[in-house]
């Protein structure tokens, strides 16, 4: 009964081949959205680089905070290797 209760969902849902061992939890099906045409695509594209520009620009002082304390032996070394020398 199970297994034929899955059968039938994964058939409404308009797959195809053999499914038997794909476990089903729901019975719902979800449509993909429907092309909305160049003006909603460019939209998108800009709205995805501007998200993408401020979460580098936020993110970037926290990395280089992060590569600082990475490399602090070698700038400690550095820095004495410097005044040894001058």
């Amino acid at each position: 009964m199970i297994l034929e209760q899955k059968h039938s969902i994964v058939r409404a849902c308009g797959a195809t081949g053999d499914l038997s061992m794909v476990p089903s939890t729901s019975s719902v099906c979800i449509q993909a959205p429907a092309e909305q045409g160049l003006t909603s695509f460019v939209i998108d594209f800009l709205m995805d680089g501007v998200s993408a520009d401020v979460s580098k620009t936020v993110a970037a002082p926290i990395e280089r905070v992060k590569i600082l304390i990475q490399n602090q032996d070698e700038i400690l070394a550095l820095a004495l290797e410097h005044d040894l020398v001058h």
